[in-house]
């Protein structure tokens, strides 16, 4: 009876003895040079130029959303993309709020400091909650002057009277308040 549990531990770990693999018995070509070329090359022409090269409306939204997706995570830049952007830009109001935002992810990400005119006019009509800070963000990001911070948490309060209730327009406002010290903190060791 003593025995029954050490053979039942015993029994267990044996089970997760055979069930690794051997790193070196694990193999795929995905790592290899030429596959990575013409995965960038794929990435870079039918998923991106491609959808750019076509217009934007209600059909063609989602794959201008992947692309978006892809310029953010490889931070690629071109002037296809920038004129992609431009486009998606113009269009704006139309668009699908998770296309907006994986839009401003990737300006934000691969173009600093592009778009800065395009968002400024776009966040004084901003009136969802999450985009309207990573409008504020990307804005913040180019000039975080005493002037600018105050331009932002006016247009905040301009654009959502209900901000007590949000608590990520509380953050960004206090995000924006406290930048400035923050940012001269120390980080400790």
């Amino acid at each position: 009876m003593k025995r029954f549990p050490l053979l039942c531990l015993a029994c267990l770990c044996s089970t997760f003895l055979i069930a690794q693999f051997s790193r070196d018995s694990i193999q795929t070509d995905f790592v290899l040079y030429q596959r990575r070329i013409d995965f960038d090359k794929s990435l870079r022409n039918r998923t991106i130029k491609a959808c750019f090269a076509e217009p934007l409306n209600a059909e063609t939204e989602d794959r201008y959303r992947e692309a978006c997706w892809a310029i953010s995570q490889f931070l690629f830049q071109s002037a296809e993309i920038e004129n992609g952007f431009r486009k998606m830009l113009a269009q704006y109001v139309s668009l699908e709020n998770s296309t907006k935002r994986a839009l401003l992810e990737a300006v934000y990400g691969a173009y600093p400091a592009l778009f800065e005119n395009e968002l400024k006019l776009l966040i004084k009509q901003e009136k969802t909650p999450k985009l309207f800070a990573m409008q504020a963000i990307y804005l913040f990001r180019i000039h975080h002057t005493d002037t600018d911070r105050k331009k932002l948490i006016t247009l905040l309060n301009t654009n959502f009277k209900n901000l007590s209730t949000d608590n990520l327009l509380i953050e960004m406002k206090d995000y924006l308040n406290e930048h400035e010290k923050l940012s001269n903190n120390k980080i400790p060791n």
